[in-house]
C-alpha cells in the first residue's frame, strides 16, 4: 500500500515546496486518525468535475482548485497537518 504526503509546514504562499523531506501517511493510518482530534486538515484538488462526478468521496476533504493555491492557502493554521 502506498503513502499519501502529509504536509506540515511546508506550504508557502505561492509556493508548494516540494522535496523528498515531505512527511507521508499510510492510507490505513489516515483512516484511522478521520474523525479523531488527530485528523488532518483534508483537500482534494483533482479536477472539478472529476470530484464532482465521483461516486465516493473521502470524508471530510475539501475540495479545492490546485491553481489557486494562494486564494485558499491562508485558511490553513501554519501548525495544521493537511493531507492533499
Amino acid at each position: 500500500m502506498g503513502t499519501l504526503p502529509l504536509i506540515r509546514e511546508h506550504c508557502m504562499i505561492g509556493e508548494l515546496i516540494m522535496s523528498l523531506d515531505i512527511p507521508s501517511i499510510s492510507p490505513q493510518e489516515l483512516m484511522d486518525r478521520i474523525g479523531t482530534p488527530y485528523a488532518p486538515m483534508l483537500f482534494d484538488v483533482q479536477r472539478r468535475e472529476v470530484f464532482d462526478a465521483a461516486d465516493r468521496l473521502l470524508g471530510g476533504a475539501n475540495w479545492r482548485h490546485h491553481q489557486e493555491i494562494n486564494a485558499w492557502i491562508e485558511e490553513i493554521p501554519p501548525s495544521a497537518e493537511i493531507v492533499v
